[in-house]
């Protein structure tokens, strides 16, 4: 980790804790049904917002993906003589080469 980047780290916990702190302050001093009414509706918009970044990440990550080729992941176990897993994201083999693909 790089000193920026260390600092950005420390910057974003002492952010979070001065606002936590300042919630639980708040909180106490307005009584528990308006902290339940203000809790819910702030944790409704991170709800949300969470929503949004992730359908975000699944956007960009189709468009980045698209136009290439499927990447060849292999993932191999034996367990005896004749007893072979392999996880593949084109092909896979099970046992004595049986194979198992879209290709016929």
């Amino acid at each position: 980790m790089t000193t920026g980047q260390r600092i950005a780290a420390w910057s974003c916990a002492i952010v979070v804790g001065l606002t936590l702190a300042a919630l639980g302050i708040y909180f106490l001093t307005v009584g528990l049904d308006k902290a339940d009414k203000t809790a819910s509706v702030a944790g409704s918009l991170i709800g949300l917002a969470g929503l949004g970044v992730s359908i975000f990440g699944l956007v960009l990550a189709r468009s980045t993906t698209s136009g290439r080729a499927s990447p060849q992941v292999r993932q191999s176990q034996q367990s005896g003589a004749k007893s072979t897993n392999i996880q593949s994201a084109g092909d896979l083999t099970i046992g004595d080469r049986n194979r198992l693909s879209g290709d016929r």
